[in-house]
């Protein structure tokens, strides 16, 4: 069972759709194995532009705080990770409305009072977009 409580919140910069944002979220994990028990904590803030000739950008951070409510069977220790995780986006409107051309770049870093857990990811896209 999961838990979770969040709060967004958008301010509008311009009139064409350019806009902060930020958030806080809660969340309990209740799981029949006690290893996956947790409490987490995420916070975010980002920014999404909307840019001449039909081209949109945003960036966003986010920081996760995750606390284990009992020690690691394998390992024996108590876990506790902190995570940050920073992506941006672009996008361009193509010949129609509905046809885009997007691309985003995510990094994420996962620290953890347990080495096994503890980790770096980048990741790259680049798609094609219909909205329909």
């Amino acid at each position: 069972n999961t838990y979770e409580g969040t709060l967004d919140a958008f301010y509008q910069i311009s009139s064409t759709g350019s806009y902060l944002l930020g958030g806080i979220g809660c969340e309990r994990g209740d799981a029949e194995d006690d290893d996956d028990e947790n409490r987490q904590v995420r916070l975010k803030l980002g920014i999404a532009l909307a840019l001449p000739d039909d081209w949109q950008m945003s960036a966003m951070g986010q920081y996760c705080w995750q606390d284990y409510d009992h020690k690691d069977s394998t390992f024996g220790d108590m876990r506790e990770d902190t995570k940050w995780q920073v992506s941006l986006s672009v996008e361009k409107k193509l010949c129609y409305e509905w046809l885009s051309l997007g691309g985003d770049f995510t990094y994420t870093d996962n620290s953890s009072t347990i080495d096994f857990y503890t980790y770096h990811r980048s990741v790259t896209t680049l798609s094609l977009i219909a909205r329909y």
